[in-house]
């Protein structure tokens, strides 16, 4: 079968892959897992347990409401990940007061440019009819331009 061009559309179809093995994940207590398909569960320590010191969460609020459910938030984290022997400090909060996309990359620049070096890690919390107003626009100015490691929770 050719295509417009006179290529073979057969040929462009094939290519040359290598498939890679599944990695060996290294736990606590001597314990390994091999990632079947993908999919695993860890429900052990991890091998060398991280601790987050220094570390920025960045929300929107409207109210005390809005501050409660960050704060239940982070503790659920922070319990969550001790079960890995995983610890995170009390985060730093940024809170922006609107869900314009400028002013949420503004706020995170400037914070971060304030800090003698930047936090591990930024968390960002917003609500689902949201994610397409802010979530490329903070993936670009974290990875890209800042070179932050970046988590984002939907609501």
């Amino acid at each position: 079968m050719l295509a417009k061009d006179g290529s073979n559309l057969i040929e462009l179809t094939k290519f040359k892959g290598v498939l890679l093995n599944a990695p060996k994940i290294f736990l606590g207590r001597n314990k390994q897992i091999v990632p079947k398909d993908g999919n695993f569960m860890i429900r052990d320590p991890i091998y060398q347990p991280a601790e987050v010191k220094d570390w920025l969460f960045v929300y929107c609020s409207k109210g005390s409401r809005d501050d409660d459910d960050v704060d239940d938030f982070v503790e659920m984290l922070q319990k969550s990940c001790a079960t890995f022997g995983i610890k995170f400090a009390k985060p730093f909060y940024l809170v922006v007061k609107n869900f314009n996309a400028k002013d949420w990359t503004e706020g995170i620049r400037a914070e971060v440019e304030k800090g003698k070096s930047p936090p591990e890690m930024i968390f960002t919390w917003i609500p689902e009819r949201e994610k397409g107003n802010l979530y490329k626009p903070l993936k670009r100015l974290l990875y890209k331009d800042l070179g932050i490691p970046h988590q984002n929770a939907i609501l």
